[in-house]
């Protein structure tokens, strides 16, 4: 619920600053919860939650707090990732790394060590991702952070699977789901079986996922393996009419589409439904339904997706030109971004 999200965050704010209170501030303008944006939300989201720590940063330094200062640019750069502007994000992870010397926290240099990594594996420079997440790793044991571990296995654990190395992707997440265990940290643990049932599409991870999620109240996870489940009935098992019936009758899963990126963002997840169950007549009418406001309305990274979908719907239509159009766009927009792996990814498609 983005809009009263973001109302709700500047309601804060507003108070903190008629508190006069420097300390209150900062915890308005560095809470976490605008690290909940969905990479699939418009334009318009994206904007004001760039903007809002774009204010954070401007009030740190004015301050002269580094440790803020670190943090927001680190936050941007996590935004900017996925927004799908490597680059830019490279650029703001490096800026949070010149306040590094300045910087006391070990577990603020933890994280903005994870997210230079982080920007370095969406540019698709894995070795230099490594090094940093090595360099967050021994901060995090050396201070025994339990989350920060955990969150440096999922990260090499995302390498691996960019590599294919299916096996030790999932050796990374069970020994984060070990660790979490033996320390009790239960929103690890829920992670832990939602990455393991992104990574191989195994139902059991799913349905642990849900379950754990569900007893400890934590609404996100729900959402999102409710997600999974869906792809799982579409992609895996290829049953429209059951993934249809599943996406209509869980009402806050509907809800989050809509609230997302609305009914255009609805349209599209119709539309994959019918894509990935190999029925493209009725996969093609809801890309078309949804693409005049991914033009109008969306990112350039969410527009590129609409068009692979449309392009991968035309060439099982076998309607050739039509395919080679919408990838020949994909090309363009991969190239703007100077996304590497997908114009690499293109490139074979149109071969």
């Amino acid at each position: 619920l983005n809009m009263q999200a973001d109302s709700v965050l500047h309601e804060e704010l507003q108070i903190a600053e008629l508190s006069n209170n420097t300390n209150l501030k900062f915890v308005a303008l560095f809470g976490n919860a605008i690290l909940n944006i969905s990479p699939s939300t418009t334009s318009e989201n994206f904007d004001k939650i760039v903007q809002f720590l774009e204010n954070g940063i401007d009030y740190a330094i004015a301050q002269s707090n580094n440790d803020y200062i670190g943090l927001g640019y680190s936050r941007l750069a996590d935004i900017l990732i996925k927004r799908g502007e490597t680059e830019k994000a490279l650029d703001k992870a490096k800026l949070a790394m010149e306040s590094l010397s300045y910087i006391k926290s070990d577990s603020l240099k933890a994280v903005i060590y994870i997210e230079l990594g982080n920007a370095y594996a969406a540019k698709g420079e894995l070795v230099s991702a490594c090094t940093n997440y090595n360099t967050a790793f021994d901060i995090a044991t050396k201070i025994n952070s339990i989350p920060l571990q955990s969150e440096i296995y999922h990260c090499t654990s995302e390498i691996y699977s960019i590599l294919n190395i299916d096996d030790e992707a999932k050796a990374e997440l069970e020994k984060s789901l070990e660790l979490d265990k033996e320390n009790n940290y239960r929103e690890g643990i829920v992670r832990d079986y939602f990455d393991l049932a992104s990574l191989t599409n195994e139902k059991f991870f799913i349905n642990k996922t849900i379950q754990l999620a569900d007893s400890f109240h934590y609404t996100y996870y729900i959402l999102a393996a409710k997600r999974l489940m869906l792809a799982y009935i579409e992609v895996v098992e290829k049953n429209s009419e059951k993934a249809l019936n599943y996406f209509e009758t869980e009402p806050d899963l509907k809800q989050t589409y809509l609230n997302t990126g609305g009914i255009a963002y609805y349209y599209n997840a119709v539309a994959q439904i019918y894509l990935y169950s190999e029925k493209p007549d009725s996969a093609l009418h809801y890309f078309k339904l949804a693409e005049y406001d991914y033009l109008n309305n969306f990112d350039k990274a969410s527009i590129r997706n609409i068009f692979w979908e449309i392009g991968k719907t035309y060439e099982l239509l076998n309607d050739w030109p039509n395919a080679i159009n919408y990838f020949t766009k994909v090309m363009a927009l991969s190239k703007k971004m100077n996304d590497v792996t997908s114009i690499a990814a293109v490139s074979d498609t149109l071969s």
